[in-house]
């Protein structure tokens, strides 16, 4: 499942940038006007919101999502969240809105797996198996 309904991928994953810290793009950005709802990409547990620091804005929701490799998944950039820390989600329930919040230059949920609860610099992991299911 994407995390909006209109695909359109600003980014994939791995791309060579100096705007990023590790010098590659950890995840996928995806471009959709400000306001466009925002989906989680399989049921998981929000572990916190706005939790891996300010580049990704402060209403990114974290969440873990079950066995589904990588663990740890932020939508980040929005412009605000429906979940807290705690909160069980469902795959397609709605958890934000698309922002240009923290690090961004331009309206995108940026969504990013990590194996671990933090964020390491080139612990990003590929997630594109899980927008096809």
């Amino acid at each position: 499942m994407f995390p909006v309904k209109k695909v359109i991928i600003t980014c994939g994953f791995h791309v060579k940038g100096h705007q990023w810290m590790s010098g590659r793009h950890q995840g996928y950005d995806f471009g959709a006007p400000v306001g466009t709802d925002v989906f989680a990409i399989a049921d998981g547990e929000v572990i916190g919101v706005n939790i891996w620091g300010k580049a990704f804005g402060q209403f990114s929701p974290v969440i873990k999502h079950g066995k589904v490799f990588p663990r740890y998944v932020i939508y980040a950039h929005v412009r605000m969240t429906t979940v807290k820390a705690g909160d069980k989600v469902k795959k397609g329930q709605k958890i934000a809105e698309v922002g240009v919040e923290g690090n961004s230059g331009g309206p995108h949920v940026h969504v990013e797996g990590q194996k671990t609860r933090f964020w390491t610099m080139n612990g990003g992991t590929r997630l594109n198996y899980l927008f096809k299911a």
